[in-house]
């Protein structure tokens, strides 16, 4: 990689040149703009030459520009529905398949979050719309997931909004005890 601006389309080069001699000089920079083409690699290097003939190269340096890049679209998600409420702890996640203009391969990562604690990583790399959690959620509590569609050319990603969905009491508690009321003892 070489002195590439954010974007791919700006070089630049500033450093010390010797020639031999213990005279030092600086060159500032050689800025070239809106002239390389994009995802394309460029091979460079200095020549410095003195005013008695003698030249001096450095090695050859290589950079590639960039293309410039779209990010995919954000997930919808499907099930379990935003507010839903389920009587099994076994969930399985579904979201729509973002789209991506640029034609970049695009994986996902899936986000949990149990009641009040921080949202979690639960799986990664996922290039299925469809997501089995591997382990049993707890009965009785409220969760909420939110999926990232990842670039494959960039690795940024954008986030889906999230769903919020309830486990239903599965296990049918048994009923709590009460008070005897009748017969009296």
């Amino acid at each position: 990689d070489g002195p590439l601006n954010s974007d791919g389309t700006e070089f630049s080069f500033s450093g010390n040149v010797q020639d031999g001699d213990d005279k030092l000089y600086f060159a500032s920079y050689i800025n070239i703009q809106d002239t390389l083409e994009t995802n394309t690699t460029y091979y460079w290097k200095i020549v410095a030459k003195s005013a008695s003939g003698l030249n001096l190269e450095s090695n050859v340096f290589t950079f590639k520009t960039r293309r410039p890049n779209k990010l995919p679209s954000a997930p919808k998600l499907i099930s379990p529905a935003d507010g839903s409420t389920t009587e099994n702890g076994n969930i399985t996640l579904l979201w729509n398949k973002s789209t991506d203009s640029d034609g970049d391969a695009v994986s996902y990562r899936v986000y949990l979050k149990r009641e009040n604690n921080n949202a979690s990583i639960i799986a990664s790399n996922i290039t299925d719309t469809t997501y089995t959690i591997p382990y049993q959620l707890v009965d009785q509590l409220n969760y909420q997931f939110s999926v990232a569609a990842v670039d494959g050319y960039s690795n940024e990603a954008v986030i889906s909004e999230s769903n919020s969905f309830t486990i239903g009491n599965y296990y049918n508690d048994p009923p709590q005890i009460g008070d005897l009321i009748y017969p009296v003892p």
